[in-house]
């Protein structure tokens, strides 16, 4: 499995300088453009605090799954077990799409996992 970590981007900007529509709008022009959909399987993680317990989930277009994370875990814990979900999914499928993206906005989950896949399979 490659895994590569893309936090850019296309458009440089100042998140202050936008509207949250407007910021929404930019991402998912950045999505598309560099993971066009009819070329790769978009997964998306979610994590929320909801009744002081922490969960997370992921949803694409073969799946959609939530988990329980624990009511003392922080929303990278809930992150990392989304992203974690997300593969266990995937490898479980008999096929799977030749192209895959995982999108999330924590970044530094992003980045942990990026810097251990050396040192785990």
């Amino acid at each position: 499995m490659v895994l590569d970590v893309w936090l850019d981007l296309i458009l440089n900007m100042r998140k202050n300088d936008f509207c949250p529509i407007a910021l929404h709008a930019i991402a998912l022009e950045t999505i598309n453009t560099c993971y066009p959909p009819d070329e790769w399987l978009h997964i998306y993680t979610y994590r929320s605090l909801l009744d002081f317990t922490q969960g997370a989930a992921v949803f694409c277009d073969l799946f959609s799954k939530n988990l329980h994370v624990g009511s003392h875990k922080t929303h990278y814990d809930g992150e990392i077990e989304a992203i974690r979900l997300a593969l266990h999914q995937l490898s479980a499928r008999l096929s799977t799409p030749d192209k895959t993206v995982i999108l999330s906005d924590l970044s530094f989950a992003l980045q942990a996992l990026a810097s251990n896949q050396d040192k785990q399979s």
